[in-house]
């Protein structure tokens, strides 16, 4: 719950133009030094306390990259694609890894490049079972109960109404 409103308030922030200006290579650093805090206080403290505040500036930095309109890694086709399967993506992960496991891994241990091909198989099995949900049900999900909001609805209207005919009253 803490990761959910915190984010809710850095978008705000972020679109208010209120948060601080820090670069993304400033705060990907920031980063890798909070996850080598990480590694060395407790698995709470490290889970939490270490990496919140690196990972919320990183998130931040890109965001308003993005407001900018400056163009980074993230905005390319490749991610859009991956961010719009995203949620798919996590919904499908665990089906997919306990499928594997209980039908490929049960009582049995394998080399490293074939461990690897099997990590590989279960990702592209998730990303494409992630890709299915979001063609098959978030689309026309989105289609058919979506409603644009007010603001682009009053966008999407006419500049200038067009010339009202005057009442006639008919006794």
């Amino acid at each position: 719950m803490f990761e959910f409103v915190l984010g809710m308030i850095l978008a705000r922030l972020v679109l208010a133009g209120a948060f601080p200006r820090i670069r993304i290579l400033p705060a990907a650093v920031l980063c890798v030094v909070g996850y080598a805090v990480a590694l060395a206080v407790p698995f709470l403290y490290g889970l939490n306390v270490a990496t919140i505040v690196p990972v919320a500036l990183l998130i931040c930095a890109v965001a308003r990259a993005d407001v900018e309109g400056t163009p980074t890694v993230l905005r390319g086709r490749t991610m859009r694609w991956l961010g719009e399967v995203s949620f798919g993506f996590y919904l499908a992960q665990q089906i997919v890894l306990s499928f594997a496991r209980t039908t490929l891994m049960e009582h049995r241990t394998y080399a490293t490049p074939t461990g690897i091909a099997v990590v590989a198989a279960e990702f592209a099995g998730a990303l494409a079972l992630g890709w299915l949900l979001l063609v098959c049900v978030e689309r026309p999900a989105m289609r058919r109960w979506a409603r644009p909001r007010r603001r682009d609805r009053e966008q999407e209207a006419p500049a200038e109404a067009p010339p009202q005919r005057p009442l006639t009253h008919v006794s």
